[in-house]
């Protein structure tokens, strides 16, 4: 009895042992398959690391990869990526993300020689940013040890750096476009993560003229997330409604007045240097 609870307690130990040494590799497989049901695309990871005392995820250098028909290499580029969850959830199907701050550097929209864009290898835009209705009841119909995971996103910092547009479509040396988006926000409750790709994509071009000049429906995908974008405009109202408040009607006029009299000093200034 005594060696058949010893090799229980040596057996329990090499399996806890293993997923201490494996644990990353375990979590990287588990990363890599969800963004590949996500997106539809490859990625690559400098570094990954797990906190199992707080239950972070620490992703540096994330790439995500176009399909090989495009002559560039790499659609996403993430330099960082934090995640804080909840490890409990997850052993019930729900991923649950307290936590999520996602730091793109760039986004590559590549046009190839054959006139074909890479974002449309995204899921997200060969269903325009929903999934198929037949999909869904499948999904709902399904027994509930085989559905796929329920999603939620608690709070996101999205900060974005810069897109960048090629074209390929009219001669080998593309016509390149680049935009500096310097975006810094915040979202919440994202319970779809075909909506947090969706996002990505969206507050990127938004900022420049890519839709334009690829010729690119950005109208379908930002219907689809209408509602997570009306939570960052309200938060904007809500400082304006703030500012309002600190400052009352009367300085505000004053501020006015004041800045008036500047501008006409300075007219009689140079009516009286230059004429006219």
């Amino acid at each position: 009895m005594k060696k058949f609870l010893l090799t229980v307690i040596v057996i329990i130990l090499v399996v806890v042992a293993g997923l201490i040494v494996f644990k990353d590799t375990i979590i990287k497989g588990a990363i890599e398959k969800a963004v590949k049901d996500m997106t539809g695309l490859q990625l690559t990871m400098e570094s990954l690391a797990i906190g199992l005392q707080n239950q972070t995820v620490d992703i540096k250098g994330l790439k995500l990869r176009n399909p090989a028909e495009f002559e560039d290499k790499i659609m996403f580029d993430f330099p960082a990526i934090y995640v804080d969850c909840d490890v409990k959830a997850m052993l019930k199907k729900h991923v649950h993300l307290e936590d999520m701050k996602i730091h793109l550097a760039e986004l590559s929209v590549i046009k190839n020689a054959k006139g074909e864009l890479n974002l449309n290898a995204l899921k997200v835009v060969a269903e325009k940013g929903e999934k198929p209705a037949e999909a869904k009841k499948v999904a709902a119909e399904k027994p509930a040890e085989t559905r796929p995971m329920t999603w939620q996103i608690d709070k996101l910092r999205l900060k974005i750096d810069k897109a960048v547009y090629k074209d390929y479509s009219k001669g080998k040396t593309p016509e390149v476009y680049s935009f500096d988006i310097n975006i810094d926000e915040e979202f919440e409750n994202i319970t779809d993560p075909y909506k947090l790709v969706t996002l990505l994509v969206t507050r990127t071009l938004a900022k420049t003229t890519i839709a334009q000049l690829a010729n690119f429906n950005l109208k379908a995908l930002e219907g689809s997330i209408s509602d997570i974008v009306s939570g960052v405009s309200e938060q904007a109202t809500q400082a304006v409604d703030q500012l309002k408040n600190i400052t009352d009607g009367e300085n505000i006029e004053g501020v006015k007045e004041g800045v008036k009299g500047s501008v006409d000093s300075i007219k009689d200034k140079f009516k009286g240097l230059f004429g006219k």
